[in-house]
């Protein structure tokens, strides 16, 4: 009975550490930027449940020219108060492949889409959830949030290959 038990939770311990975190796959791009949190356009990031599309929304001549990856990033303002950044390649492979960007729908809805596949993300929790497929796999987080310094908004991330 007791050798039972013993395998029972060797398996559910197996089974549970292999499973990983749907967004536990990194960025494969570096990304920096700064923003500054009191001036248009970035001022909209101050609100919560916000989102800011780079290099499309960032002026030419900001803070920095700022370094986005091959198709560029959203900043999400989370509904907890994190700014949070994530890669704008859909996920389905053959956007992936293609680096195919989503685009965030006009009208303030939070979500995310791809004009070549139909792909729809939800943004506002900061993890790029696939709300509608093709693609199975959300957008790619970057780790850990941006943060705000003297009204800055910055953020740093350097891929390793």
């Amino acid at each position: 009975m007791r050798t039972k038990y013993i395998i029972i939770i060797a398996f559910l311990s197996f089974f549970t550490l292999s499973c990983e975190k749907e967004n536990a796959e990194k960025p494969i791009y570096s990304v920096y930027f700064e923003m500054d949190l009191r001036i248009t356009p970035y001022s909209k990031l101050t609100g919560r449940a916000t989102t800011f599309t780079c290099p499309e929304e960032y002026p030419k001549g900001g803070l920095n020219p700022g370094v986005w990856g091959p198709a560029g990033i959203i900043v999400v303002h989370t509904v907890e108060g994190e700014y949070r950044v994530i890669d704008r390649i859909c996920r389905n492979p053959n956007c992936e492949e293609r680096k195919t960007p989503v685009f965030m729908e006009p009208s303030e809805t939070g979500y995310a889409y791809c004009k070549e596949c139909g792909s729809r993300y939800f943004m506002l929790m900061g993890y790029g959830s696939v709300e509608k497929g093709p693609a199975k796999k959300p957008l790619r987080a970057y780790p850990t949030p941006a943060y705000v310094t003297n009204g800055v908004l910055r953020y740093s991330y350097t891929a390793t290959y």
